[in-house]
């Protein structure tokens, strides 16, 4: 057996595999279901070749023959669909066509073991055996040539009509189509005419345009042709590779029970094992990742840590955590000393996140130079990159060395800054590479957008006044931590606050100091607590934090921290000063703990319990904290 059957199997291992995945990732989608059916066809049609190529006999090789034309009949009418499904536009013009390509192609396979089709075969070289054709062929001939003229036409059309992605994507396309009808007639042309000599290229031709087409499907955009060429290549010697893994041991295991091998059942058994290769999701994802590995060198690490953060980032929809998940993963990965983000509130640039406390407070307007710098550059920055000497780059230095920063990086939504990154010299005392700062260039790019969605996200489960959590979600967070606080078994404590004669402020002074006692009690609340605590306005002038495990991993010194934080939180109101009336403003707090051992325990229980403490703290006077563990109530 030649090298010429092996390019074949290869061409099929590779496209069924393609298949398989490209039906994982179709999600109902009709343009990919269709391309899937496409390399389906052209799956059995390169097997069907490969038994053609080993055929030992005239009589095995018409059959593999007409076998052959199921998939290279059908792939025309599956190649004709998506081409039209790809370029049809609202009227949906000429769906008519469709049925009459499948109608043409059913009366040809049902001619398919007619001597009108296929007459006979005889002994050729490289493909071992070629096919004589019979009057039906003409009309084969003639519905291959107005599918391939069709499909390019179409995708050319769309083409010169579209704009950006998509105008791109027709381009990739359109290549790919001509790449594919080149092939089959290359094909067709070596088995079904002894006269012409061609080089048996229709194999690698297939290969590249299957994996071609499918990166253009399915990503929307161009891959780059040394790395796409590459890609193919080690994707071609990973499934020899496997192949001849697989036909070494079965050989072997056929001889010691046999003692003969028998290459039928061998290479039959191709088929399950390719769409195990494809379906067995670790061996799969384990030889992609060697491949990018292998493809992108040093620079993979870096491509993953983007992908991973970037699918992360748009995932999360709370701002806070949003904002938690950003920072660590960029401390963790380029490891600075220190890192703030900065993001716009009206005129000024604040401190959102930062792995310092003493940073949290910082404040740069929207007119100094260092923004307009960071408006006019629109990439990261090194702090090296500004000369002190100059008047105008010495305010920028001025501010990066008071920032602590040794790298900035922006964060533009379309054409405004929305807020930017700042990192501190590395903990190695090593530079910031080319690649940290692509790196980080990249992962603000998506984290621009993903802060947006977030903003919008919060306004709508927020409260319009204090732009705390609103009652109906808070609801929604007790019933989501009180679960999770069953399952991993880790405490979880809820404080109920009501202010202390807030109605007596009301009709004192007005509603509208009212509102901004209100506002300067969520502030508070805001400064004293976590970031992935969660604060609302319960109703009214109450508000209700539910706090997650505090400290180490014990009931016990959660439910004093706990306590510890309720009591600074009442301290912190008593001593703060509300509007220029000097108001006195108190709270009173119920406090109720839950170690998470009880499976039985309920959002309602939860809040009873605080409810009652906090009842009872105004019982006593107010401006106080009442506590009680649920957890012993639950036991006793």
């Amino acid at each position: 057996m030649g090298w010429y059957p092996y390019t074949t199997l290869a061409a099929f291992l590779i496209n069924i595999f393609l298949a398989v995945f490209v039906y994982s990732r179709s999600k109902g989608k009709k343009s990919l279901i269709l391309f899937g059916n496409m390399l389906v066809m052209a799956s059995i049609w390169q097997i069907s070749a490969f038994f053609v190529n080993i055929s030992k006999t005239p009589a095995e090789g018409l059959f593999w023959n007409r076998i052959l034309h199921i998939g290279a009949i059908m792939v025309v009418p599956t190649f004709f669909h998506f081409a039209w499904d790809f370029a049809k536009n609202k009227k949906r013009k000429r769906a008519i066509l469709v049925p009459f390509v499948y109608i043409v192609s059913a009366y040809l396979l049902l001619n398919l073991f007619s001597p009108s089709l296929i007459e006979s075969v005889k002994k050729a070289e490289y493909i071992g055996y070629l096919y004589k054709t019979g009057p039906l062929y003409y009309i084969y001939g003639a519905l291959f040539a107005f599918a391939a003229i069709y499909g390019v036409v179409v995708t050319y059309r769309t083409f010169q009509n579209s704009q950006g992605y998509k105008k791109q994507r027709a381009k990739f396309i359109l290549f790919c189509l001509m790449l594919a009808v080149f092939a089959a007639l290359v094909f067709f042309a070596m088995a079904s005419n002894d006269t012409v000599k061609i080089p048996p290229v229709d194999n690698l031709i297939s290969i590249v345009f299957s994996v071609t087409f499918t990166y253009a499907v399915l990503t929307y955009r161009i891959i780059d042709v040394r790395v796409l060429i590459t890609k193919i290549f080690l994707l071609i010697a990973y499934s020899i590779f496997f192949l001849s893994i697989y036909t070494a041991v079965s050989s072997l295991l056929f001889w010691l029970l046999f003692r003969e091998i028998n290459y039928t059942p061998i290479i039959t058994a191709t088929i399950p094992f390719a769409v195990f290769i494809a379906l067995f999701r670790p061996l799969r994802k384990g030889l992609l990742e060697d491949i990018d590995r292998i493809v992108y060198g040093g620079d993979y690490e870096y491509r993953q840590l983007i992908k991973e953060t970037s699918e992360a980032l748009v995932a999360i929809l709370d701002f806070h955590e949003l904002l938690g998940y950003l920072t660590d993963t960029l401390k963790q990965n380029l490891k600075p000393q220190k890192l703030s983000l900065f993001l716009k509130d009206g005129e000024e640039f604040t401190v959102k996140s930062s792995s310092s406390v003493t940073s949290s407070s910082q404040r740069i307007s929207s007119k100094t130079e260092f923004i307009k710098t960071i408006e006019t550059l629109k990439r990261p920055f090194m702090s090296w990159e500004f000369d002190k000497d100059k008047p105008d780059e010495k305010k920028v230095a001025s501010t990066l060395k008071r920032l602590r920063a040794q790298v900035v990086s922006p964060l533009f939504l379309k054409e405004d800054l929305i807020g930017f990154l700042a990192l501190d010299a590395k903990i190695s005392g090593k530079s910031y590479s080319s690649k940290d700062l692509e790196v980080l260039n990249a992962i603000a790019s998506t984290a621009a957008i993903a802060l947006q969605n977030a903003r919008l996200y919060e306004e709508a489960i927020t409260d319009g006044l204090t732009g705390l959590y609103h009652h109906r979600y808070f609801q929604h967070r007790i019933k989501e931590e009180l679960a999770r606080s069953i399952r991993d078994n880790y405490p979880l404590t809820l404080l109920m606050l009501d202010i202390d004669y807030f109605k007596n402020i009301n009709d004192k002074h007005g509603h509208q100091t009212g509102d901004r006692v209100l506002e300067k009690l969520a502030d508070i609340f805001k400064e004293n607590l976590r970031l992935f605590d969660i604060i609302a306005r319960y109703g009214g002038e109450e508000f209700a934090i539910l706090i997650p495990a505090l400290g180490k991993n014990t009931s016990k010194n959660h439910f004093k921290k706990a306590s510890t934080v309720a009591e600074r939180l009442r301290q912190a109101v008593q001593s703060a000063k509300f509007t220029d009336k000097k108001l006195s403003v108190t709270v009173s707090i119920g406090v109720a703990f839950f170690n998470g051992k009880d499976a039985s325990v309920t959002p309602s229980e939860l809040i009873g319990e605080a409810d009652q403490q906090l009842y009872k703290a105004k019982g006593a006077g107010r401006n106080r904290v009442c506590k009680k563990d649920i957890s012993k109530k639950m036991l006793a």
